[in-house]
């Protein structure tokens, strides 16, 4: 009885010897025969590292063979020294399958950390050869070198691009010219699609596009806002809308003066003003202002704290001749005897009539001398100039 149940107890164990347990990890690719009941062995050296071979055949036949889709997993990763690369031809997703047509997709937290005592030292980078990727052309002027953009789910699919920044190549590039600029990308309310919004340029000035508005309200009419619809008429000289983006209606000018006109941008002022500090004012007092541009006087405007009286004269010295207001009698009457700009109890004057006036504004000293002051603490006179 024994005997018969010892022959029993040897008679099964090859069937379970057949069952292998763990790989084998080897430097040479395993080819030809091979046991049927060999273990698994997987490369781990050269281009095809990490490889997996099994017996494969029917007993006693069996060869070695790289475990394929249908009998086991493909290997799509390719060892190079101690870098590792994805060999497929398509995509690839981390936490979900590829859905955005991209090389990767990641769905989950991620996490971008450094092991070393600077939690700076590594940071996101961007490559690009040519204007198309082009493995031996420089980058060409416009060519998106990098940038992040950023989709959103809106209820039934992913959405386009909706904001992001780029770096983009503002020349072409050389060993030596390396120009770039940041272009940001936003999507206002109510709309689908992102725009071009603001960009730094290479040598770091700031711009918003025509029409954006620069302020914290997201009201566009909101009067704390500056309007960035505007355009530069010249050296120091600048035009800006009134709060509506898009409608440019008054000018600064950096070097002298503020004017304003509905119509036309190159309206400008020289203004002059005359203060009491409360008490009304007296005598003669002469204002100097230097005027940088050239351009045409086109005529003059009082306004004053009260109704009252005063009488100005306006004269015009080049810059290297200037001596001050006290040097007024030796400079040019610019009025030419004709009318000089006056009031006469009133507020405000204005006058256009320039007949004997040197209208032509050139880049000189242009003074103005109050006299016979009746009343008023403090007068303000500007002379009209259509810059050229």
């Amino acid at each position: 009885m024994y005997k018969y149940l010892l022959a029993l107890i040897f008679l099964a164990i090859p069937a379970f010897a057949q069952t292998n347990v763990g790989i084998q990890l080897v430097n040479t690719a395993p080819s030809g025969a091979v046991s049927c009941r060999a273990q698994p062995r997987m490369l781990v050296s050269g281009t095809t590292a990490g490889t997996l071979y099994t017996p494969q055949g029917t007993s006693p036949s069996c060869t070695w063979g790289v475990v394929a889709n249908g009998s086991g997993v493909t290997n799509y990763w390719t060892k190079t020294s101690n870098d590792i690369n994805n060999n497929n031809t398509g995509n690839v997703g981390i936490g979900c399958a590829p859905t955005s047509g991209e090389k990767l997709d990641i769905c989950g937290a991620q996490t971008l950390q450094t092991a070393t005592a600077n939690p700076f030292a590594y940071h996101w980078e961007s490559f690009k050869r040519g204007n198309n990727g082009g493995a031996t052309n420089a980058v060409a002027t416009g060519s998106e070198i990098g940038g992040f953009t950023a989709a959103g789910w809106n209820g039934s699919a992913y959405t386009v691009t909706t904001g992001g920044f780029l770096t983009v190549a503002c020349e072409n590039w050389t060993l030596t010219a390396n120009c770039t600029r940041m272009q940001f990308y936003t999507t206002p309310a109510g709309t689908s699609g992102d725009q071009y919004s603001m960009a730094l340029t290479g040598p770091g000035d700031l711009g918003l596009l025509s029409g954006r508005v620069l302020g914290l309200s997201s009201s566009s009419s909101d009067p704390t806002q500056i309007d960035t619809a505007f355009s530069r008429l010249g050296a120091n000289r600048f035009a800006f809308g009134n709060g509506t983006p898009g409608n440019a209606t008054a000018e600064i000018d950096v070097g002298s003066c503020i004017g304003c006109n509905s119509t036309n941008q190159n309206i400008r002022t020289i203004g002059y003003n005359f203060d009491g500090g409360g008490s009304a004012l007296s005598g003669t007092i002469t204002r100097c202002v230097r005027v940088p541009y050239a351009g045409t006087i086109t005529g003059w405007y009082i306004d004053a704290d009260q109704s009252g009286s005063a009488t100005f004269g306006v004269r015009s010295v080049a810059f290297a001749s200037y001596t001050g207001s006290a040097g007024y009698s030796g400079y040019t009457d610019v009025t030419g005897g004709g009318t000089a700009p006056v009031l006469s109890s009133a507020v405000t004057a204005t006058f256009a009539n320039l007949t004997s006036w040197a209208t032509a504004v050139t880049a000189k000293e242009y003074c103005m001398q109050l006299s016979s002051p009746a009343t008023v603490t403090w007068i303000n006179v500007y002379l009209i100039v259509s810059a050229s």
